[in-house]
C-alpha cells in the first residue's frame, strides 16, 4: 500500500513516539531503540540517527551483541552521509 509523503512523515513520527515511549519505561529494549533510529534513516534525518546510535552504544556494553549491532548501523549511516554529500 502507498501512502502520500505527509501520511509517511506522520507514520514515521508516530513510531518515534512510540519508540520514545518504550524507552523510557525500558532504557535496554533494543527493537524500540532500532526501530527508532531506523524511521530516522529512512526520513533521511541521518544526523538524528548516528546520535541515537552513539547514545545506543553507550548504553549497551561492549562486547555486547546489541554493542556491536549499533556500532554496524552507525558506520551504516556514516556510509550513507558519504554517499549523499
Amino acid at each position: 500500500m502507498a501512502v502520500d509523503g505527509p501520511t509517511q512523515i506522520r507514520l514515521y513520527d508516530l513510531a518515534i513516539e512510540d519508540a520514545r515511549y518504550t524507552i523510557m519505561l525500558d532504557p535496554t529494549c533494543q527493537p524500540a531503540w532500532t526501530l527508532m533510529i531506523r524511521c530516522h534513516i529512512d526520513s533521511m534525518d541521518l544526523e538524528q540517527a548516528g546520535s541515537l546510535c552513539e547514545e545506543a552504544i553507550r548504553l549497551f556494553p561492549r562486547g555486547a551483541e546489541r554493542h556491536d549491532m549499533f556500532k554496524r548501523l552507525k558506520i551504516e549511516i556514516r556510509q550513507m552521509k558519504q554517499q549523499f554529500q
